[in-house]
């Protein structure tokens, strides 16, 4: 008799303790919730992405301080004004962000990603809201990502493009969702000079460079134009920009190359010089907008973008 009763004691007291776990979330979350760090968060998830890569036979990347300034700040603005898009709150899309909030000058891609920061416990008519683990969500986030499938995997290219080499992490979250943004970064080419970030429109913009690789050259430069761009249209509720993904403009204003002619006369204003790993390059800005600078690189089997540097020209 007595060892019925001890059996059904610690049988209850197994129950009570698994209810108990598996209603933690909804009743003990806010120790767990402030436990997290995001630093360390934000080093676990390179190590995580650098285990994708390197099982996919692709060099690891490594933290960049200047990448992950512009990834912290537009994880923040998408929190602070309740929306979700590649684009800032000002409509300025990753490429120029990086370039005149962090004065960035690496090739960029970016990744961004929304989580929901709870979950739902429904016993009967009760429903019950409660957190979940921040670190289990990101890992999901980027694993969702990274599992894309051809055609729609366009985040998974990103992870895996093998000429990034530098990554920086942005997350950001409230009581119901959590911003996550990656953004990637190839360091190829360093400036010689300071290129300011706001200029007179009218005037010219000198860039002055080295490669850093000797195995790769410049093959040529490409300037894109993006007019003053407008504020995203955000009002009281959640806004989900409907462009999903986001890129150069469609026309090249400036093909750069070091034998630059237009209708066979040499146009003084658009040049490039190239001495060894060094070049030089003079761009003007014809109107007021965004001017960015891409110089494509070859490393004797692909092209692709060395650098990203956008400029204001008011």
């Amino acid at each position: 008799m007595k060892l019925k009763i001890i059996i059904r004691i610690i049988i209850y007291s197994l129950l009570i303790l698994i209810l108990i776990y598996k209603l933690k979330d909804f009743f003990f979350t806010n120790s767990e919730y402030s436990k997290v760090n995001p630093n360390l968060l934000k080093t676990k998830m390179i190590r995580i992405i650098n285990n994708e890569r390197e099982s996919n036979n692709i060099p690891s990347v490594e933290y960049d301080s200047i990448t992950a300034v512009s990834a912290q700040f537009h994880a923040d603005e998408m929190k602070k004004y309740n929306y979700f898009s590649h684009y800032s709150i000002n409509g300025i899309p990753p490429y120029i962000r990086y370039s005149l909030k962090s004065n960035g000058a690496f090739a960029i891609g970016e990744n961004i990603a929304l989580g929901a920061n709870y979950k739902i416990l429904k016993i009967g008519f009760i429903e019950l809201k409660g957190k979940i683990d921040i670190k289990n969500i990101i890992r999901k986030l980027n694993y969702d990502m990274y599992s894309e499938k051809p055609p729609n995997d366009g985040h998974r290219k990103t992870i895996l493009n093998k000429h990034y080499n530098r990554i920086g992490i942005g997350i950001a979250y409230n009581d119901t969702l959590l911003f996550y943004v990656e953004t990637f970064t190839g360091k190829y080419i360093e400036l010689l000079n300071d290129i300011p970030q706001n200029i007179k429109a009218g005037n010219s913009i000198n860039i002055y460079a080295q490669i850093l690789y000797d195995s790769l050259e410049l093959e040529h430069i490409k300037v894109y134009y993006d007019n003053i761009p407008d504020s995203l249209p955000l009002g009281n509720d959640f806004f989900i920009d409907p462009r999903n993904s986001y890129g150069y403009p469609d026309s090249v204003i400036y093909y750069l190359t070091a034998q630059l002619q237009i209708n066979g006369n040499p146009n003084f204003y658009n040049t490039i010089q190239i001495y060894d790993d060094q070049f030089y390059g003079n761009i003007y800005t014809f109107n007021k907008g965004v001017y960015t600078i891409v110089p494509i690189l070859s490393d004797g089997r692909d092209l692709f973008e060395g650098a990203n540097i956008s400029i204001l020209a008011e």
